[in-house]
């Protein structure tokens, strides 16, 4: 029987607290820019893309450096508040190739988090000490499950952005740097996979 005070709670509550701000800004994608910087269907799209674009590029590296320097914790905390910082530069961006590029880095930061908490619970699964839950992907499922939520919840969230379209990403970068906050204080590598 699985105890509950063996599942990770507080990795599995960033992950999905980590997934609120990405969905959280959607809705007003098209204010912030066809209505405020004047954009098209092409660059609302774009935006979109451009952070996937970021997120695809830098899996790899975020993997390999936490990794190589024997750390996920302090690599989740750092670029949980480089991507708060980065949703709040969204919100300042007053052309669109500049709203663009600060979308890129905001992936590249947004996927360092999301990568390396699921690497985290990647970890804990492969625990050998630990007969739970080693090698029978129940953590993976469970991640995968507060993932999905997260993403669910936060487009309605959206809502905020009803008479102000740059509020979401005030709220979104808000969430970001209270994750990297908590993340370096309370979260917790595990040692035994290195």
């Amino acid at each position: 029987m699985i105890n509950a005070n063996q599942i990770p709670k507080l990795t599995l509550a960033l992950i999905f607290f980590t997934m609120l701000p990405v969905t959280m800004i959607v809705p007003v994608f098209k204010d912030i820019i066809k209505d405020r910087l004047g954009g098209d269907n092409l660059m609302v799209s774009l935006f979109m893309s451009y952070a996937m674009l970021g997120s695809f590029l830098f899996s790899p590296v975020a993997g390999f450096l936490s990794d190589k320097f024997k750390n996920r914790k302090y690599f989740i905390s750092v670029f949980a508040v480089l991507d708060g910082i980065s949703f709040f530069l969204l919100a300042q961006a007053d052309n669109l190739y500049l709203l663009q590029v600060i979308r890129f880095v905001e992936g590249v930061c947004h996927i360092f988090v999301i990568g390396l908490l699921l690497s985290l619970i990647a970890d804990r699964e492969n625990d050998f000490s630990n007969e739970h839950f080693y090698r029978k992907g129940i953590l993976m499922g469970l991640a995968g499950m507060f993932l999905s939520l997260g993403v669910g919840i936060g487009s309605p969230m959206g809502i905020l952005g009803r008479k102000n379209p740059l509020l979401p990403f005030y709220v979104a970068g808000s969430i970001m740097i209270v994750i990297g906050i908590v993340s370096f204080f309370l979260l917790h590598d595990y040692e035994h996979i290195y």
